[in-house]
């Protein structure tokens, strides 16, 4: 039976609030091929084991890519970033 965690309250959660270099900005060229990567702060290891994904949103289109978390960052796959018209 799952019961009530220790760990309780939002300050516990993982979470990203900047890149791995310390900025709270991405900023990518269009057309530009860019592997990102940021901090993940309250990372658990049961939560480390599992499969991640970064999700973008680049001019309303969503995209994909696959993450390997090592440590306390987060790697997203190297993808092109590029502008509809």
């Amino acid at each position: 039976s799952v019961g009530p965690s220790i760990r309780s309250g939002p300050g516990f959660c993982p979470r990203i609030n900047k890149t791995a270099n310390g900025s709270t900005e991405i900023l990518v060229a269009s057309g530009i091929s860019k592997r990102i990567s940021v901090k993940v702060d309250n990372i658990q290891q049961h939560i480390a084991r599992m499969r991640f994904l970064c999700q973008f949103n680049i001019e309303g289109r969503v995209k994909q890519v696959n993450a390997q978390l090592i440590g306390e960052i987060m790697y997203c796959e190297e993808m092109v970033v590029s502008k509809t018209c």
